[in-house]
């Protein structure tokens, strides 16, 4: 959950989070639907299931890389909106 929540400003992390999470649930409630359409034999479902995964996988390590690192990043948001900086 932290990896959502660093991704977006405070104003909009709430729904960038809520976003993010629903689709993950809507990619995760298609797969079945899917994996029967790609799959014209029940022999031929774990070899479909195992490339889903893999695709998966390799669409969040692509994701991961491609994201900037956010270490420290709220803490830099919240010194630099506060009102002792004004003084």
């Amino acid at each position: 959950m932290v990896f959502l929540n660093e991704r977006y400003p405070t104003a909009l992390r709430s729904r960038g989070t809520a976003i993010c999470w629903n689709i993950g649930f809507m990619l995760g409630g298609l797969t079945p639907t899917f994996l029967n359409l790609a799959s014209p034999g029940l022999s031929d479902v774990p070899g479909r299931l195992m490339i889903f995964l893999a695709a998966a996988v390799v669409v969040f390590l692509v994701g991961n890389a491609l994201s900037p690192e956010t270490r420290g990043a709220m803490e830099r948001e919240s010194f630099e909106s506060s009102p002792a900086d004004i003084g």
